[in-house]
């Protein structure tokens, strides 16, 4: 005997509260040095005034962030409990940009709609949480629809299955790289549609199958940390879209009375467009696995990289410069971390001004950073030495 409407919705909410909430336990369970202050690579806060968080605080607050997410997952009303958790985690945040991660923003918000409407009066944050999976998918492939990815990352993720492939078959897997990214527009795409949404349903299913192969253990075996979005994803799937085949796309993008979901649309449907022209930040754009449309590259000399503390050292490579080597920032960030490398100029400015305290002379460090752009606008390459760093000259 089906549920009525209202206890339905609420035993909805909360499977998806348990999923929202374990998925982002993993997150941070997997990247403890990310949120503690004790650690080589430095904190990039949103404001200079903002240092950081000083031991034995920052232990306390990452173990609150565990404890109260425990909590979140067994209490039957936890709105409180929620609204304590993403003011804490928000907050923490601030003190490091790094933390920014995609999977770290969506569930935030996410857990957010559902702590808003704790009195469950309505399917507003079921559906909020659909604008938020729907636009991650959407965005997800518009930003893959790039030479980078067709060429660098998507070749890496097939990996794992073209070699087992002859050879000769190897460029022809490869060239499903160009169509890749719009099978996941349609998976977004379809999730509004009443006749598409179980088609989408399991696309998406085989598409994070995929991903699962691609990095995960029997695979590339890197970025852990990503691992249980991929479950999480299917488990939204499953609990907001499966059930739920009369649903139209106007519920799902502009329910009256959804104020929280205009939110959403703000930020996952309409920001993102900002993004390539870098006037919003990639990962708040769904810009995961899509080829780095910031990049940058610090080089030192050997001299220099003596100098440099040990926890560095294995992130740094000959360059075909004599005397210079370069240290790949995306290898340090995820050797420390265990998270990709926050992809914005300010980032990697931040992280050249740390090497710079080990600087005896401005000739033993440059950074580049490439900016690609679209349309109309061209690629751009800079670079910065310790002077203009630490002038203060270089925009954050």
């Amino acid at each position: 005997m089906r549920r009525p409407a209202t206890e339905e919705r609420k035993h909805t909410e909360r499977r998806l509260k348990v999923a929202i909430v374990a998925a982002l336990f993993a997150g941070l369970a997997l990247s403890p040095k990310l949120w503690l202050s004790e650690r080589v690579y430095p904190a990039t806060p949103v404001s200079p005034l903002l240092g950081l968080i000083p031991a034995p605080l920052d232990h306390i607050l990452y173990a609150a962030l565990l404890a109260i997410s425990v909590a979140i997952a067994v209490l039957a009303r936890p709105a409180k409990l929620i609204g304590l958790f993403v003011l804490l985690a928000i907050s923490i945040a601030l003190f490091d940009q790094s933390r920014w991660q995609p999977w770290f923003y969506q569930y935030l918000v996410m857990l957010a709609a559902v702590g808003l409407d704790g009195r469950g009066r309505g399917d507003y944050a079921l559906n909020a949480c659909r604008l938020v999976v729907v636009c991650t998918y959407f965005w997800s492939g518009l930003q893959k629809a790039n030479a980078a990815f067709m060429m660098h990352v998507f070749p890496f993720m097939m990996q794992p299955v073209t070699r087992l492939l002859p050879s000769s078959m190897e460029a022809a897997m490869n060239s499903l790289g160009i169509v890749a990214p719009f099978i996941e527009v349609a998976i977004g795409i379809g999730l509004l549609t009443r006749r598409f949404r179980t088609f989408a349903i399991y696309l998406a299913f085989g598409m994070h199958a995929f991903i699962l192969l691609a990095i995960g253990p029997l695979g590339q075996n890197s970025n852990n940390v990503v691992w249980p979005w991929n479950i999480a994803m299917c488990c939204f799937l499953m609990i907001l879209f499966w059930q739920w085949p009369e649903l139209s796309a106007r519920e799902i993008i502009w329910s009256q009375g959804g104020h929280y979901q205009i939110v959403v649309l703000l930020l996952f449907g309409i920001a993102p467009i900002l993004s390539f022209f870098n006037l919003w930040d990639g990962y708040l754009s769904s810009a995961l696995y899509s080829g780095l449309r910031n990049t940058a590259h610090i080089y030192v000399t050997d001299a220099l990289k003596d100098r440099l503390p040990k926890e560095i050292l294995p992130h740094i490579y000959s360059s075909n410069k004599p005397g210079t080597s370069i240290l790949i920032l995306q290898e340090w960030s995820m050797g420390e971390l265990n998270v990709p490398i926050y992809p914005e100029p300010r980032i990697y400015k931040n992280l050249a001004r740390y090497i710079c305290t080990y600087v005896h002379d401005p000739s033993e460090m440059k950074l580049w950073i490439k900016q690609t752009n679209v349309l109309i606008s061209a690629d751009k390459q800079v670079s910065y030495d310790c002077p203009v760093l630490l002038s203060g000259s270089a925009k954050r």
